[in-house]
């Protein structure tokens, strides 16, 4: 099955984020002519989004979808085994859950938010508790609690469905579990879980700030989840996104201009003289803060290859690309009339251990696994309403310590 525009293009994480938290975007991005194309990665979560879909629809093992290529916007991907992997697991989860279970369902939204509308991925409805799942295959890390598409996902799932299958003396003890599937980004993805009642409390908040984005003098508030993808930060149109990035380096413009003048390198904050707040502000608008001065190098080369201003620095050839065969099979043809000894045109590569349990089956893949690196998984940083537990730490040990001295 060929990957189809998915239908959640109203209400997505990205729009529905600004909505929450910078209603003057939405008026400030309908006024942009700019076109902004999702991009490559954006087009590899579609395809993978219909594998996975293609294996819940179709009862499918994704294993054997593995070496299939699919096309959308141009973009063309071929599954993988740590691909077919991810959704596997997924798909262990889903299994489970008892329940009608809903594959790509649109939901109306419109009772919180006029005229608008998603696509829940994965929706199971039982007697008294309610799933909500996502597929996200994106790099940066997703949490599903209180995850602001999720919770409206929740609400459309429940206003448009369930709770006409579910019986009204249960809804005082109707919860939601929300999941996220992640497998492509290290920390993310999860489940968190919420009670109805509190669910239509955050109903009330949204309708509450959807209703802002009409307003025509509504403002427009920067911040990390807002700009992450908005169309007004990638072109630097929006001077509040400009400011918040730049306020986050810099915080003395007249030092700065006296930088510039004296050719001085930028004085940055000693991380070891900041307060601990300060450091985790700044610590947790890294990728903020990258993506701006990634947008603003860009800028840059481009000025200068068109002849605009740019003091100090100008553009040069880089270094080649790595080289490759125009067309494999005609390569191939052509070096095997010419080399003689044709193993010297090969190489060969041992399979990887997922590759490995898929050969050899569960019971003797088990038999092997002492000869597997499995690595150590490293700490990272996340937010601290984050469903996981904290590492113990130093202090943990100590006191752990001190009570044993007791």
């Amino acid at each position: 099955m060929a990957p189809r525009e998915r239908a959640h293009a109203k209400i997505g994480p990205s729009s529905l984020a600004r909505i929450l938290r910078c209603p003057g975007s939405v008026n400030f991005i309908e006024a942009m002519d700019e076109e902004d194309a999702a991009g490559v990665f954006a087009d590899e979560g579609t395809i993978l989004h219909s594998f996975a879909e293609d294996c819940l629809n179709k009862n499918l093992n994704p294993f054997d979808l593995v070496g299939q290529s699919r096309t959308y916007n141009g973009h063309t991907y071929e599954l993988t085994d740590d691909d077919a992997q991810g959704i596997m697991d997924g798909l262990d989860v889903i299994d489970d859950i008892p329940g009608k279970l809903m594959v790509e369902t649109r939901v109306d939204l419109s009772r919180w938010m006029p005229d608008q509308f998603g696509t829940c991925d994965i929706a199971v409805i039982g007697k008294k508790r309610v799933t909500i799942a996502d597929w996200k295959f994106g790099f940066v890390a997703v949490s599903p609690v209180e995850n602001e598409q999720l919770m409206a996902y929740a609400l459309g799932v429940w206003d448009n469905h369930a709770q006409h299958m579910i019986p009204s003396e249960h809804w005082g003890s109707v919860k939601f579990r929300l999941i996220i599937f992640q497998p492509r980004a290290p920390g993310g993805g999860g489940e968190w879980e919420v009670w109805l009642d509190d669910l239509l409390e955050y109903g009330k908040k949204l309708k509450r700030l959807a209703k802002q984005v009409t307003d025509p003098d509504a403002p427009r508030i920067a911040g990390e989840k807002q700009c992450l993808y908005c169309p007004g930060a990638k072109f630097r149109k929006c001077p509040e996104y400009d400011k918040f990035s730049l306020d986050m380096i810099v915080r003395d413009f007249e030092e700065l201009d006296d930088e510039i003048e004296n050719d001085l390198p930028m004085r940055l904050p000693t991380p070891a003289l900041m307060t601990p707040e300060r450091r985790s502000h700044i610590v947790k608008h890294t990728a903020m803060i990258t993506k701006w001065l990634e947008r603003l190098h860009a800028e840059t080369l481009d000025a200068a290859l068109k002849g605009f201003p740019t003091p100090g620095l100008k553009a040069v050839e880089g270094r080649n690309p790595p080289r490759k065969w125009k067309d494999k099979a005609e390569a191939e043809e052509a070096l095997l009339l010419t080399v003689r000894q044709h193993h010297l045109l090969y190489t060969e590569k041992l399979i990887t251990p997922t590759q490995a349990e898929k050969v050899l089956g569960e019971k003797v893949y088990s038999e092997i696994t002492d000869l597997i690196d499995f690595g150590e998984k490293k700490p990272s940083l996340v937010s601290d309403q984050d469903a996981r537990p904290a590492l113990r730490n130093i202090v943990d040990e100590f006191n752990d310590e001190d009570d044993d001295d007791e």
